[in-house]
């Protein structure tokens, strides 16, 4: 049957407009932050209020053939399930998450806050709307879309956890336990990506991971002069430059940790070539980098391979050093990074 495509987007943007968007706004309002940033997640009960909201949102879709269940493992962040019945041949597994990570208000533009939804046609800014509140509205509603046509679709399955902004450490459990429910499917759509422009569709081919952890290096038990300590105690900020270097070129940036690379196929530089014609250089323009700022890779090829399949190191957070104002002459204690490494695919 012939799929009256222009309706199905009319009415897509109706159901956003009067359903998801309020919802939405909803989600940003709950602070949900990731188990790694708060400890004391479970009683809390903010990741499990953006469970109940969803829900609740799906109870409202008239979506035949589906069914819910929020899973539990003790000590571990929950997981909603989702099942959708099929109507067609075919399975698909749907993923997202509803976690977030910390966010700073003063960090924001003016007139926006990280936990008030603020409408600025055609844009809806708030926490965790994007990343990645969306993704379970998104799929419910482009079945019920189908629904609604009379078209045949998949069995779906929706599983949203929420520990992706920790790294998703609760998941492989659930992901155990779950092996009957989600079934043998043909497609996995990961719905927790981005794309360059809003003229394209965009699908992700490769993902890098992530590898963090904290760097500590202590030298003393207390603060000491430095008029008395310097040259005779090496700076524990020294010491932790004399370690990066182990791992990182300063100059160059490169990884220095062999198992952190891959061979990378012809064919993702020779897409890199392609994406380039498309975008020229707004990928590098789109990043609010001051103007005298040098790009590490030359071109724009070299930019699109690294983004995706080189490893990187950055250092996400620091303690044991005071901030500017209140710095006083003192060899400080102790300097402790965080380290947050991307790993390409396949490490």
């Amino acid at each position: 049957m012939a799929i009256d495509l222009e309706r199905l987007m009319n009415r897509s943007d109706q159901i956003w407009e009067e359903s998801i968007l309020p919802s939405l706004s909803e989600l940003i309002q709950i602070k949900a932050l990731s188990p790694m940033f708060e400890p004391d997640w479970e009683n809390l009960g903010e990741l499990d209020a953006t469970i109940e909201l969803f829900c609740g949102w799906l109870d409202k879709q008239g979506i035949s053939g589906i069914s819910y269940e929020t899973q539990r493992i003790d000590g571990l962040s929950p997981v909603l399930l989702v099942t959708i019945e099929g109507t067609g041949p075919g399975e698909v597994i749907f993923y997202s998450h509803l976690d977030k990570q910390p966010s700073k208000p003063g960090l924001w533009s003016e007139g926006l806050h990280p936990l008030k939804a603020v409408r600025r046609d055609p844009w809806l800014y708030g926490r965790g709307s994007v990343d990645d509140g969306y993704g379970g509205y998104l799929c419910a509603t482009s079945v019920r879309l189908l629904q609604e046509a009379g078209v045949p679709h998949p069995r779906c399955t929706m599983i949203i956890e929420t520990c992706e902004e920790s790294g998703s450490f609760d998941l492989p459990p659930y992901l155990e336990a779950l092996t009957e429910q989600l079934g043998n499917p043909d497609m996995v759509v990961v719905l927790d990506s981005g794309g360059p422009d809003y003229e394209h569709v965009w699908m992700t081919e490769a993902l890098r991971g992530l590898v963090s952890g904290t760097l500590s290096v202590k030298v003393s038990h207390e603060g000491i002069h430095s008029g008395n300590s310097g040259g005779s105690i090496p700076s524990s900020f020294r010491i932790q430059r004399i370690l990066l270097d182990r791992v990182e070129d300063s100059v160059s940036g490169q990884v220095l940790i062999p198992e952190m690379h891959v061979d990378i196929p012809e064919k993702v530089r020779e897409n890199a070539i392609a994406l380039r014609e498309i975008l020229g250089d707004s990928i590098w323009e789109q990043f609010p980098t001051v103007d005298t700022l040098r790009r590490v890779s030359e071109t724009t090829e070299d930019m699109i391979v690294a983004m995706n399949w080189e490893p990187t190191l950055s250092i996400i957070g620091a303690d044991g050093i005071p901030s500017v104002q209140d710095a006083g002459n003192v060899l400080r204690t102790n300097t402790d990074l965080k380290l947050s490494f991307r790993i390409p695919p396949g490490v």
